[in-house]
């Protein structure tokens, strides 16, 4: 940041930038999973924090980061049900441009529907959205690299200026390996740092003032590599960006709590110099970057910077009645306020009506019963090697693979399913568990089981591959001290969705040895020499090293990324077809009419006595069908943010 001159004949204004990230079609304060309405989450709460903002500054601008179309029953209906049209909106769009966004970008999500489904949502915008490195190879995606906003600002002497604004969109390199769906170069993708590098001097040429970058892309390392996926911390060091939205990883920024790496100040948000803000997840934050501009001879400086993120749940509400006026999308005043027997506080005036015929059919939509379970269906011991919920998702991937691959040349292989909890706490808090009562399971409780719309595939690997699998996985747990007590488990900084279980083996992990990788899949210091796994068993077998098996996981494990990308990338898939694994699910309880029994707990840890560790989980943890096996593991009472605290004695 240049200094500011001491020239009274300096015109000098305040920019107030606003923005949003990773939305995943949150736009109702409403868990579709659980049926509650919340107070920390959606665009109808983030709403009143923009008004607020707004009224405060005198110049100000509203951006949404990028995956804002997939990730909650509301957006798999609406995409893959309802469709939409310039009559029949998205009901994420019709609220964002009722709020008066600015300019938007895309996350890798958005592709997940297809390309025609986003080429029309992007032509249903009253915004320009813009990515500059993804580019579709057959089709036309009608998508700008980057746009200037012309604006006309208030000075700070009461005058008025003219003040151009770029603003270029990236997402991660990998989105097009991760969301093509089988139809492999359907999309392209460039490297985030490269891209920007390029496109900067010419966003400035064309006469922007001023650059904003929206970067789906998570802070990690400041040195531009190759793939890079988090990039947002080396974008900073590409001349001529003024501002920058992180996300895609859904952490906030800047935040007491986030780790201060190279490049990062997470107590003033800075990414090098660069201002910059992460706001959360499914709006449960808004991030707020205040810009001091200063118009000199050269054209528009700035001077000063302030980034903060806030709470969506910090801004006090008062019940009201929703607003009458004309309904949208068929709904009406009066179905919006029955919407919401309590809390009314969370219906927004001006957004629920316009979503709440969306809203009510997808509810429809997923009371839909398919079958019985005579037990609970929880995520809550997940990480510990106990989940019906994942159990059953596995038998029915594994179902699909026997009945597609007969008379096949791996037709009576051993079949191994691979699964991971997609809600399991972390940073979605407390309430983010899969958590389904025994009864009637419906079309609502299926989205829970499987969130994404990944598709199923398979791969054929040794029994020495299966076990470097596990030893990846099993990097979720920190290494214990033999003989301390309340140790910590698990690895804040491992996702669950990387924990997979592989239903079929069974297998014993020692916790007093280091991990073999890091969660990046990168080999730990000690991993040359570390190993965790052992006493690998099909049905009580012991497995060779080259055996052959069929591992079924799912297209996203297939994209050549990730933990587990060593293993998958030297296997070509095996199963035909492109099938969904929640269409399979569906498929499979609907042919059984019921949810099986699950089997027991796939793992065990080696014994370490007289040591212990402390695992925090849902407080509903532990009733009744979804107790961890005795002796396991003992309730200790409430923890930090929410959880429930287990001892696990070893």
């Amino acid at each position: 940041m240049q200094p500011v001159l001491k020239d009274k004949t300096a015109r000098r204004a305040d920019l107030r930038i606003l923005a949003t990230t990773d939305l995943h079609a949150h736009v109702l304060a409403y868990d579709y999973f659980s049926g509650k309405a919340l107070k920390n989450i959606g665009l109808t709460r983030v709403e009143r924090l923009v008004a607020r903002h707004r009224a405060e500054a005198a110049n100000s601008l509203l951006f949404d980061n990028g995956d804002f179309l997939q990730g909650n029953p509301l957006g798999d209906f609406v995409a893959e049900r309802q469709g939409i049209s310039a009559r029949r909106m998205h009901p994420v769009i019709l609220a964002m441009n009722a709020l008066g966004y600015d300019a938007g970008t895309l996350g890798n999500h958005d592709f997940t529907y297809g390309l025609k489904f986003l080429r029309t949502v992007l032509a249903l915008a009253r915004f320009p959205i813009v990515s500059a490195n993804i580019r579709a190879n057959r089709q036309r995606l009608d998508l700008a690299p980057w746009t200037i906003l012309d604006r006309r600002i208030t000075l700070s002497d009461g005058g008025t200026s003219a003040l151009r604004i770029g603003v270029i969109g990236f997402l991660p390199p990998q989105t097009s390996a991760w969301e093509t769906h089988g139809r492999g170069g359907a999309l392209s993708c460039t490297d985030i740092v490269p891209s920007a590098a390029a496109l900067v001097p010419r966003i400035r040429a064309a006469g922007a003032d001023i650059v904003v970058a929206l970067a789906h892309s998570g802070i990690a390392g400041n040195l531009a590599e190759a793939g890079m996926e988090n990039a947002a911390t080396a974008l900073a060091d590409v001349p001529g960006i003024d501002a920058i939205i992180a996300g895609h990883i859904h952490r906030v920024f800047p935040d007491a709590d986030f780790p201060a790496l190279p490049g990062t100040d997470p107590a003033l948000g800075r990414l090098g110099k660069v201002p910059a803000v992460m706001p959360g997840f499914w709006g449960s934050h808004l991030g707020i970057i205040d810009l001091a501009l200063e118009r000199r001879p050269e054209g528009w400086t700035v001077t000063n910077a302030n980034a903060r993120v806030e709470r969506s749940d910090a801004v006090e509400i008062h019940p009201a009645p929703i607003a009458a006026g004309p309904p949208a999308c068929g709904a009406t005043a009066a179905g919006a306020a029955r919407l919401w027997p309590k809390g009314g506080e969370l219906a927004s005036p001006v957004l629920a009506p316009a979503i709440i015929a969306a809203h009510r059919a997808t509810l429809r939509h997923a009371a839909r019963k398919i079958c019985q379970s005579a037990h609970p269906m929880t995520t809550h011991f997940a990480q510990l090697g106990q989940s019906a919920a994942l159990d059953v998702v596995a038998r029915a991937q594994r179902w699909h693979a026997r009945r597609a691959l007969k008379g096949s040349r791996w037709d009576g292989l051993p079949i191994i399913s691979a699964v991971a909890a997609f809600r399991a706490g972390g940073r979605g808090g407390p309430e983010n568990y899969t958590n389904i009562a025994a009864g009637p399971v419906t079309l609502g409780a299926l989205s829970d089981l499987y969130a994404f719309p990944n598709t199923i595939s398979a791969l054929c690997m040794t029994g020495a591959q299966a076990q470097d699998w596990l030893e990846r996985a099993a990097g979720q747990f920190r290494q214990l001290q033999p003989g301390i007590s309340d140790q910590p488990l698990i690895q804040p900084e491992f996702p669950s969705y990387h924990f997979d279980l592989l239903h079929g083996l069974n297998w014993r992990i020692d916790l007093s040895q280091p991990a073999k990788y890091h969660p990046d899949g990168s080999l730990t210091d000690h991993g040359h020499r570390a190993g965790r796994i052992s006493d690998l068993r099909h049905h009580g077998r012991p497995i060779d090293p080259d055996e052959p098996l069929v591992m079924v996981t799912n297209g996203y494990r297939l994209s050549g990324w990730g933990l587990y990308a060593p293993i998958t990338a030297r296997a070509a898939p095996i199963l035909p077809g492109q099938r969904r694994v929640r269409d399979i699910l569906q498929r499979y309880l609907t042919m059984l009419g019921r949810v099986p029994a699950p089997y027991p707990t796939a793992f065990s840890f080696a014994a370490m006595p007289r040591t212990s560790a402390w695992f925090d989980t849902a407080p509903g943890a532990g009733q009744p069908g979804t107790e961890p096996p005795p002796g396991f593991a003992t309730a200790q009472g409430p923890a930090p943010n929410g959880f429930h605290r287990w001892r696990i004695a070893l």
